[in-house]
């Protein structure tokens, strides 16, 4: 993987048509994703991955050719899907930006990271305008985390399936958080009062952060995978050790030792990378 990504860093560096390159740049963007997620299993090393920068790179080279040649691509709603591994990406990072810089510093990274896709007929990083709008409900500026939730409200969707009902929550709460927000008392010059309930309501629209929640390693599926194949393999050089097919080199058995070899390796793998609470 580290090899195709490579390959492809190298002929964006020689120059592609710009179409070419929006593409190059989505493929390398999740591609590198996918090496952070495979070698890491907390949230916490996965932000701390090098592939990350590179990822987030990616992804925002990508949006900034299709704003600029006017193509489309991330409005197509399986394009925009992609764009929601770059929200969890950005939210995560906004949570160490707090925890190393504070909210002032997080408000500045949201607002610069969603204006990104305000080419857009709708704002697909619905996780980060939730985060933000919680965030300005701290710092008192209640109309700004309003515009925030209305804009995720009237955003197209991301999952179109939405099986796990993930982003159908994300709307509920803000949802929520709009009817709380318009609910608090207002001071002189329209904002609500720092002491007043904009705590809570924040609290409330805040994604808490995962605990012993740990990234399952790609690597992980891939020794199931060979440990079934080789499971089926091996069944079958059984079965022919007693019914020899009349093929070449049949006598070697072949399956046997392919089959056994699979299931070795993919027991290795399974052992290596099994999710392991920290």
């Amino acid at each position: 993987m580290e090899k195709a990504a490579g390959e492809f860093d190298v002929a964006i560096r020689l120059g592609l048509p710009d179409d070419d390159e929006m593409h190059a740049h989505s493929f390398l963007a999740e591609r590198y994703l996918e090496m952070a997620r495979a070698s890491c299993e907390s949230f916490e090393e996965y932000i701390a991955s090098p592939h990350i920068a590179p990822a987030i790179e990616h992804f925002e080279k990508a949006l900034l050719r299709d704003r600029e040649g006017g193509y489309g691509y991330f409005s197509e709603p399986l394009n925009r899907g992609r764009l929601r591994a770059l929200d969890t990406t950005y939210n995560l990072v906004a949570d160490a930006i707090t925890d190393s810089q504070g909210e002032a510093a997080t408000i500045r990274y949201l607002q610069q990271k969603i204006g990104l896709s305000a080419y857009l007929p709708s704002c697909p990083l619905l996780h980060s305008l939730v985060k933000l709008a919680a965030l300005y409900t701290l710092q008192g500026q209640r109309e700004r985390a309003r515009v925030c939730l209305r804009d995720l409200l009237a955003a197209a969707p991301v999952d179109v399936v939405d099986e796990s009902g993930e982003e159908q929550e994300v709307r509920e709460k803000a949802r929520e958080g709009l009817r709380c927000i318009s609910s608090q008392p207002v001071r002189d010059g329209g904002q609500a009062s720092a002491k007043g309930p904009s705590r809570p309501v924040a609290a409330d629209l805040i994604e808490p952060k995962p605990k012993d929640h740990h990234i399952v390693p790609v690597w992980f599926f891939v020794g199931v995978i060979l440990s079934i194949y080789g499971v089926l393999i091996l069944a079958t050089g059984i079965y022919g050790l007693f019914h020899l097919p009349s093929t070449v080199l049949a006598n070697l058995h072949a399956g046997v030792w392919w089959g056994a070899l699979l299931m070795i390796v993919g027991g290795v793998y399974v052992y290596l990378f099994l999710p392991r609470k920290s």
